[in-house]
């Protein structure tokens, strides 16, 4: 039964043959821009999990929002050249919105007791429901050799104004000669 525009090896049986035949037409009918799967932003919603798994993001998860989902798209080609530096672990924290300082063991005041390759990641605006997988995020593109701890930072603006006044009460005057 084998048509002469098929893509079936010659071996194929005649059930395999039979869904062709029946799928060819409607795969084939739809109109569909290709140039689209490859894109975060204008890929279809049921098809972005496809696209993570093509770009080999490691910490996926169905739970995330939709623009989350997209963000680690749009971001998965950079992180992966970066993985294993500081700065992935920054694009990493930032794909979930929320901006962090990384503050690594010999730039911690004081720090005796802590082994090397340590590192803290200090989150501001990491919202809860998403802190876990910023943790599964951080544990993916870190190097290898590192270990961390999360920090929960809060930002704040403010100001406080002094006014300060002085009163000369004893004024002395030094001579000096250049020679």
């Amino acid at each position: 039964m084998p048509d002469d525009k098929t893509l079936l090896p010659a071996n194929s049986t005649d059930l395999e043959y039979g869904l062709e035949t029946v799928l060819k037409d409607s795969i084939y009918r739809k109109e569909f821009d290709q140039r689209l799967l490859w894109d975060a932003d204008n890929i279809p919603v049921d098809l972005i999990p496809w696209l993570a798994w093509g770009l080999s993001i490691d910490d996926w998860d169905d739970s995330w929002d939709e623009h989350i989902k997209r963000e680690k798209i749009k971001n998965a080609i950079p992180v992966s050249r970066k993985k294993g530096t500081m700065k992935s672990i920054e694009e990493a924290v930032s794909s979930f919105g929320a901006s962090s300082i990384i503050v690594e063991s010999h730039d911690i005041p004081g720090n005796n007791s802590k082994l090397p390759f340590y590192f803290e990641v200090i989150l501001y605006g990491a919202p809860l429901d998403v802190q876990s997988s910023m943790i599964k995020s951080i544990s993916h593109v870190k190097p290898a050799r590192s270990y961390f701890d999360i920090i929960e930072g809060v930002k704040g603006l403010g100001s406080l104004n002094f006014v300060g006044i002085g009163r000369v009460i004893h004024l002395k005057r030094f001579n000096s000669i250049a020679k």
